[in-house]
Parts: structure tokens; C-alpha cells; sequence
């Protein structure tokens, strides 16, 4: 019914995603109290990241349903980083900033301040994530399936790319500070998987979210066939980063905290919401929706430490 109602609905599909994260922080309003200031600004924070990402699919053209993209969104970062303000707050919007720039280097003559942006704004992030640092070479897979031979494009890249660096460099150069010298010794990462670290019901629901996404790509000719060149390659640039993010964590997973899984959020989300919309038996896309809703707030208000090493 959800599903049925809100397809290609925007209003509802934005309804839902403000009375869903509403949901999500009802445990921390009532304990922590409604006056909590804190409380509300990471949900303020978290509920226009997910209408970010809602604006970002509908300004790019690649998702008939926001809305829905940014509920699912938020269903999987939510239990995974928590209700709770974190250090990292102002550190995601840069992984949702470079998104929107990668999207947007597509279907322009001279997309070098694009690409500069996304390399820019996702280097600045891994200075403050350094175990995040190996996941930049992903932007250089996507370049390589959309510009080659194109040396300008390649350059633009590796220039946003050095750029937070040399600041950063600069900065412990003038103050007498190394900062850069203590990033560089936090960027070793991998290992073998090991997901103990992790809550088990947040474990499960990224599982399930991460299964459908891989089911999605391997349908993904099908609903590709219908649409315009620019999508198809923003599509492929989701694919590229998804599996490559997908990989990364598996092989540092134990090392990397949960909750700095948040880059994977995005193409997860974007590929299990092609999911649902396209399955074509209408009951089981109402049942996979309200069971994902319901993994997500169970993750929020159930204690998980009553199942220490589920994982």
C-alpha cells in the first residue's frame, strides 16, 4: 500500500520522510527530553541530508522517487550512526556534495569544475576520516569509463584531489602542528572481515540492503534500456562507486566504525529503491518496504548490546 500510494507521489513520498525520521528520534526525544537541543539539531541534520540526496536525484534525473530514495536513505544511516550527535556530522554532507558533482560532470562539454568539486569535497572529507582515505580511487574508476583519454579531466581530479592535503600541509607548516603525518598513520585499514563491532539488527539491515542492491544491478539493463544516454551513465557511475565501496569495507570491516560507512549509504540506497519500485509482484514490494522500516526503527529503539557477538 505504501509503495502503491507514493510511487511517483512526491508529497506523500516527502510526508512519509518527515513523519518516518520523526520515528526514528522518538526514543532519544522522550529520554533525553524535548528540550534537548543537541537531540534536535542531529535530527535537523540528518532529515536535510536525506532531503538532500531526495534533491539531488530529482535534479539530476536519475530517480522518479525522491522522496523515496531519501526515506530509504535514512532508514539505513540512521541505525547504523545513530541518534546522537556525532564528531562526524559535518563531515557527511561532503560525501552527499560530491555525489551531486559526479552526477553532474555528465552530459557537459568542459565538466572540469565538477570533477574538481567531487575530488575536492570527498578528499576534504578523508582528512577527517582517515581510514576513509583509500576509497578516493573510486572517483578515478568513474573517470576512467567517462573521460580516458581526456588528460584535462584526469588533471581536475587529481588537483581537487592534492588540494585539502596541501592545505592541510600547509597548515602544520606554519602552526609547527602534524596533523598530516598523524592522518597518513590512521589510513592502513584492512584486514580481514570481522562485523563483530557491529549491532546485529543494523548488521541485518544493511545486509538485506546491500543483497537487494546487488539484485538491482544484475536486472539493471533492463530498466537502463528505457532512458537517455546521461542517465545510463550516471546510473554506471553509481554502480562503479557502489561495488568498489562495497569491497573496500568488506576487506576493512572491523577497522572502519559503523557509522563511517556512510558514503556506501548513498548507492545503496539509490539501487535498492530501483528495487522496490521495479519488482513487479506489488505484495512482496509492500512487504520488503515495511520490513526495512521496521529493521530501521527496531535497529533505533532495541537495545543491541543484549546480542553481543551476533555478528
Amino acid at each position: 500500500m505504501f509503495v502503491r500510494l507514493s510511487k511517483n507521489n512526491l508529497p506523500l513520498q516527502f510526508v512519509l520522510l518527515v513523519l518516518f525520521s520523526l520515528i526514528l528520534w522518538g526514543k532519544s526525544f522522550v529520554t533525553g527530553g524535548f528540550s534537548r537541543g543537541s537531540c534536535w539539531l542531529w535530527w535537523a541534520v540528518c532529515l536535510l541530508m536525506a532531503v538532500g540526496v531526495a534533491f539531488m536525484v530529482r535534479r539530476q534525473q536519475v530517480s522518479r522517487n525522491p522522496g523515496m530514495q531519501g526515506l530509504l536513505f535514512l532508514c539505513i544511516a540512521v541505525p547504523l550512526t545513530g541518534t546522537e550527535y556525532l564528531p562526524q556530522t559535518w563531515v557527511y554532507p561532503l560525501f552527499l556534495l560530491s555525489f551531486y558533482y559526479i552526477f553532474n560532470m555528465y552530459g557537459k562539454d568542459k565538466p572540469y569544475p565538477d570533477i574538481f568539486n567531487a575530488a575536492f569535497f570527498w578528499s576534504a572529507a578523508t582528512i577527517f576520516l582517515p581510514d576513509l582515505f583509500f576509497t578516493m580511487p573510486c572517483l578515478l574508476l568513474v573517470l576512467l569509463a567517462y573521460a580516458a583519454g581526456d588528460k584535462h579531466s584526469w588533471l581536475s581530479s587529481l588537483f581537487g584531489m592534492g588540494v585539502p592535503y596541501l592545505f592541510l600541509a600547509a597548515y602544520d607548516f606554519l602552526s609547527g602542528n602534524s596533523l598530516l603525518q598523524d592522518n597518513m598513520t590512521r589510513i592502513m585499514v584492512f584486514g580481514l572481515p570481522d562485523f563483530s563491532s557491529m549491532a546485529p539488527i543494523p548488521g541485518i539491515l544493511l545486509l538485506g540492503c546491500v543483497t537487494m542492491a546487488l539484485l538491482s544491478l544484475f536486472s539493471l539493463h533492463k530498466f537502463l534500456q528505457d532512458i537517455e544516454m546521461t542517465e545510463r551513465r550516471k546510473s554506471s557511475a553509481m554502480t562503479t562507486i557502489f561495488i568498489y565501496l562495497l569491497v573496500f569495507f568488506l576487506f576493512s570491516a572491523g577497522r572502519v566504525p559503523a557509522s563511517h560507512w556512510f558514503p556506501l549509504f548513498f548507492p545503496v540506497a539509490f539501487f535498492c529503491t530501483k528495487f522496490i519500485v521495479y519488482t513487479h509482484q506489488a505484495v512482496l514490494k509492500e512487504v520488503i518496504f515495511i520490513l526495512l522500516l521496521a529493521l530501521s526503527v527496531s535497529g533505533v529503539y532495541i537495545n543491541s548490546s543484549v546480542w553481543p557477538g551476533f555478528f
